[in-house]
């Protein structure tokens, strides 16, 4: 009887793994433009109270699961966390004023333009040349953002929709790096992203009286 090695087994699992893990934080992702709208806060405000719980909650997780290693781990990140971290904190200031400027439609249509980029930064610098069928998929997924953004009926305007460009161009730097520091511990990077994205905006945000318990 043929058997497959181990170690095919175990790549051919953690690919399975990964394509579920992405759909599901695709599907957890389009909810962001709903809860965007849904507030009046301005984006300085959004953003501070984002970015607080998610430091709470992903540090909680972190600490649990690395417990005394923790500090640990986030020394040891070295110059590659240090720039998953910035691009991160980058990403999430600014996607939410992105969100809030331009349609919502528009700005998810941009970010769908991810992997595309993700594809040309990798196969620059990490040298990982994609498949014919994704340079072919990602000429048709170029052509489509082409033709939803720049007809006569799209709502925004171009100034707005550079702020989820901006946020777009980074999210693929992050990635990119993330899979080129593949020993550096995500989970804590998230944290200090969320963090600094904290420290950035509070100068600018409305006091915490302004909010509602609704909020």
């Amino acid at each position: 009887m043929l058997t497959l090695p181990r170690a095919v087994l175990r790549a051919s699992g953690e690919h399975r793994s990964g394509i579920v893990r992405v759909t599901i934080g695709t599907i957890a992702w389009s909810s962001a433009g709903l809860f965007v709208r849904l507030l009046t806060l301005d984006p300085w405000t959004f953003i501070v109270w984002r970015s607080a719980f998610g430091t709470v909650f992903i540090g909680a997780y972190v600490v649990w699961r690395y417990g005394r290693s923790t500090l640990g781990i986030v020394r040891r990140m070295g110059i590659g966390g240090v720039l998953v971290t910035l691009y991160s904190a980058a990403a999430i200031t600014l996607f939410v004023p992105g969100l809030q400027n331009t349609s919502i439609a528009n700005a998810m249509t941009i970010y769908a333009a991810l992997p595309v980029l993700v594809a040309g930064i990798a196969w620059t610098w990490l040298g990982e040349r994609p498949a014919v069928r994704t340079l072919v998929a990602s000429l048709v997924a170029m052509l489509g953002l082409v033709v939803m953004l720049g007809g006569p009926h799209s709502r925004g305007s171009r100034s707005d929709d550079l702020l989820a460009v901006g946020a777009t161009l980074v999210s693929a730097l992050m990635t990119v790096e993330a899979r080129h520091s593949r020993d550096v511990k995500m989970l804590p990077v998230a944290c200090l992203a969320n963090l600094l994205a904290v420290l950035f905006a509070l100068p600018f945000a409305a006091p915490v009286t302004v909010l509602s318990a609704h909020d």
